[in-house]
């Protein structure tokens, strides 16, 4: 097996970065993941404020519950 670079266009051309001599045969293409860009910790902290709330009756006893307390 050989590795060779090459740019893929939108038409489906494909442009190699060197020769391959007389090769014939069936080619596999492999695209690169997209890496996705790191988000800082100052993004992070706080990111999720105001998407979450706690019930007013949170502290509550369960009713559900008063078998087991």
């Amino acid at each position: 097996m050989q590795a060779i670079k090459g740019f893929y266009k939108h038409d489906g051309s494909i442009t190699l970065s060197q020769s391959v001599g007389d090769y014939t045969g069936e080619i596999v293409v492999v695209f690169p993941e997209k890496i996705k860009p790191k988000i800082s910790r100052e993004e992070l902290i706080g990111c999720m404020r105001g998407k979450g709330w706690i019930a007013d009756d949170f502290n509550e006893p369960i009713e559900e519950m008063a078998g087991y307390m």
